[in-house]
C-alpha cells in the first residue's frame, strides 16, 4: 500500500511566504456570494465538534449556554434547512474532535468538564448513520483536546491539542480499527486548523498554550 505523504506547515510559514508574492485581485462578488441565515441549533452550543457526512452537518457534544458540557448531537440537513437530535455521544465532553470516513462520523477524544484543567479523555466514537447510534473504538495513543483532524484516503489523521499533548500526531484506519504513531508537530498547537489536500496533511495556527479556563 501506498504511503501517504504527511507534511505539518504552521501559519506563520505561510505567512511569511505570501508577504512576497502580488496579492491577488479580489474575486468579484455578487449575490451568490452573500452569506445567508439558516435554521438556528436547537441549544446554544460552543466548544463542539463538527463533520459532514452524505449532505448533513453533524454537531457533536460541547458546552451549552449555563448548561455544562453535553454529549447532545444534532444535525443539520442542508436539503431542507432542518435540525434534529440523534443519540447522545456515550460521553459528555468539550473541545473533542470529529472526521467522516467510511460512511461514519467520528469522535475523538476532548475534556470531561469545562476549564482547561479538567480530565481530558482518549474515548474514541463512531456512529452509523444507518443504525443510529454511537460504539466504542480504539482509544487514542494519548488522551487530549482541541486538536485537529483530516482524512486522506479513508484514514483519520489527529494532529496537536492542549498541552501536554500539543506536539502528537497519529492516524486511525477504520477499517482495521487501529492506530499509528506519526512524529511530533515542531511546536506544540491546540485549537488548530487541520486539513487534507492531495495526499498530505496541513497543519495551520492555533496557540502554543493552553486557553484560560472558561468561566
Amino acid at each position: 500500500m501506498q504511503k501517504t505523504a504527511i507534511l505539518f506547515t504552521v501559519l506563520f510559514v505561510l505567512t511569511l511566504a505570501a508577504c512576497n508574492q502580488t496579492p491577488p485581485e479580489p474575486p468579484a462578488t455578487g449575490p451568490e456570494d452573500a452569506w445567508d441565515t439558516r435554521a438556528p441549533l436547537l441549544s446554544p452550543t460552543s466548544e463542539h465538534a463538527v463533520a459532514e457526512l452524505d449532505g448533513k452537518l453533524y454537531v457533536i457534544a460541547g458546552n451549552t449556554d449555563g448548561g455544562g458540557t453535553v454529549a447532545d448531537v444534532e444535525i443539520f440537513e442542508a436539503a431542507t434547512d432542518r435540525w434534529t437530535l440523534t443519540n447522545p455521544l456515550p460521553l459528555a465532553v468539550n473541545h473533542n474532535m470529529a472526521a467522516a470516513a467510511s460512511g461514519k462520523i467520528y469522535s475523538f477524544g476532548g475534556q470531561a468538564a469545562t476549564g482547561t484543567d479538567s480530565p481530558f479523555v482518549d474515548s474514541v466514537f463512531d456512529y452509523d448513520p444507518v443504525m443510529g447510534q454511537w460504539t466504542s473504538r480504539a482509544p487514542l495513543p494519548e488522551a487530549r483536546s482541541a486538536g485537529g483532524t483530516a482524512v486522506i484516503d479513508s484514514v483519520i489523521y489527529v494532529a496537536g491539542g492542549r498541552p501536554p499533548r500539543g506536539n502528537d500526531s497519529a492516524s486511525y484506519d477504520p477499517a482495521t480499527d487501529t492506530w499509528t504513531s506519526l512524529p511530533d508537530l515542531p511546536s506544540q498547537r491546540n485549537h488548530l486548523a487541520v486539513a487534507g489536500i492531495n495526499g498530505k496533511v496541513y497543519v495551520a495556527g492555533g496557540p502554543s498554550v493552553p486557553a484560560p479556563p472558561i468561566p
